[in-house]
């Protein structure tokens, strides 16, 4: 997260390990969408509502993907070359660095694509 804020180039707020489960949920209602890996937090978004853009790794996004929200889920080519050497498990999903082949481009063109899908929704709704 780290070098994500250091990169950014509009103000960023880091609160990745700083809210309390009950807190995240109240953010990711009100959140326009949520970008992240297959996580808890990813699935408490689309409880949530929110819609999301989903970046795999090893697990598969047809098995996993989020649910009952407008989504988009990313994954790389597998099975691939590691790029993770000794950090990778294949047999450990949370330990795979698949995910880390996904390049930035089709991620950007995933969030642009889900906001203007979800736009008219957000229009219609007030």
């Amino acid at each position: 997260t780290d070098r994500i804020v250091a990169a950014a180039k509009t103000p960023v707020v880091n609160l990745a390990g700083a809210l309390r489960l009950e807190t995240l949920l109240a953010l990711l209602r009100q959140a326009r969408l949520f970008l992240g890996n297959e996580s808890g937090p990813m699935h408490m978004a689309a409880a949530a509502g929110t819609p999301v853009v989903g970046l795999f790794g090893l697990t598969n996004p047809v098995r996993w993907a989020p649910v009952g929200v407008p989504s988009i889920s990313l994954r790389p080519s597998v099975p691939c070359d590691c790029v993770g050497g000794d950090l990778c498990r294949r047999t450990d999903p949370s330990k795979a660095c698949c995910v880390w082949r996904l390049e930035v481009d089709p991620v950007v063109e995933a969030v642009l694509e889900l906001l203007a899908r979800t736009e008219a929704v957000l229009e219609a709704a007030v």
